[in-house]
């Protein structure tokens, strides 16, 4: 959201622009899922989520469009205990003004 209105490729490097928009659909479930579950329920997606990204060889082989689909984030979900339902959220445009207030909430 930070870098929404900025030229992606005259000012990162190939392929930034779809790891971004991969992360906004992950940070779209996130949010459904505080606003369903509460904050408590938000730790363990963010556990599977970033197990899953940083921690797993499977996901170095998955192009960044593939980290943001539901094939990749629904397993995810029901990983961490929450209906698998919770990753249509990805595609729910409605959720960004959620996202976009998160980081003014965390400076307060």
């Amino acid at each position: 959201m930070i870098n929404a209105g900025v030229d992606y490729d005259s000012h990162f490097p190939a392929g930034y622009e779809a790891g971004h928009t991969a992360g906004l659909r992950l940070l779209r479930v996130a949010a459904r899922t505080r606003a369903e579950h509460g904050r408590q329920a938000v730790g363990p997606l963010y556990e599977a989520i970033g197990t899953q990204v940083f921690d797993s060889g499977a996901a170095a082989t998955l192009g960044a469009e593939e980290r943001g689909s539901r094939e990749f984030a629904e397993p995810l979900v029901e990983q961490a205990g929450l209906p698998a339902g919770l990753a249509s959220a990805l595609d729910d445009a409605s959720w960004d003004g959620e996202v976009r207030a998160e980081p003014a909430r965390r400076s307060r």
